[in-house]
């Protein structure tokens, strides 16, 4: 469980939002070491900074092991709707504190460049390649199109070069990995972008140090 008198933060360990995060956190007012590498304790701001790899922080935060955390929205939906799906109780309190305005991506669908793709229904009864089987389970059945999800933890684009899958289901930001791999974007299911975000009442205590460091200057 999370140190009762801290706010345990959870960022990503690395990847494109970890410098991100710990700039916002800079930002806030938190004396920021950019080379610690999993764990900081500010003692004078009563804030703990935890790096840990960016799918595991929604399960710390909903298992309260530690209070908030900063992800993608993409990886927030994902997990909330995985961790709802497979444990006893559902998670029913995640909530998001703050939009942070970096990390901005979109989960989207991609085909080869020779794949004629016109409309959603054109979905149908194909494979579609992803990292993101639960959000892109839930689209699928808002949409009534029955297609086989393929998962892969990674380098979806590879998928249909390999004949695992027609279609991909991945994050584009730039699109320049897609172009390399002579596909195309078709259809966004999903915009995305860095998040605050808790999953517990927080004691008055805590909430307090969270609403100093998200509203104002904190002494780190």
């Amino acid at each position: 469980m999370a140190d009762k008198k801290y706010l345990t933060v959870a960022i990503q360990k690395n990847g494109r939002l970890n410098s991100d995060s710990l700039q916002f956190l800079g930002e806030c007012g938190l004396t920021i070491n950019f080379d610690f590498k999993l764990y900081d304790r500010k003692k004078s701001s009563k804030v703990e900074l935890v790096c840990v790899r960016d799918d595991d922080i929604p399960r710390l935060v909903a298992e309260q092991i530690c209070d908030v955390g900063i992800v993608g929205k993409n990886v927030f939906l994902e997990r909330k709707i995985a961790l709802e799906a497979n444990v006893a109780t559902p998670v029913k309190n995640f909530e998001i504190i703050r939009n942070l305005g970096f990390g901005a991506c979109r989960l989207s669908f991609a085909v080869p460049n020779n794949i004629v793709f016109e409309k959603l229904t054109d979905l149908n009864g194909k494979k579609i390649a992803t990292s993101y089987p639960y959000l892109l389970k839930k689209f699928l059945l808002e949409n009534n199109i029955n297609a086989q999800i393929v998962y892969l933890s990674g380098s979806v684009e590879i998928a249909p070069k390999l004949k695992l899958a027609d279609i991909i289901c991945d994050l584009v930001a730039t699109g320049n990995t897609l172009l390399q791999h002579d596909l195309r974007e078709v259809y966004c299911i999903l915009n995305s972008e860095a998040i605050l975000f808790t999953a517990s009442e927080l004691s008055s205590q805590k909430q307090l140090i969270l609403s100093s460091l998200v509203g104002g200057p904190v002494d780190g």
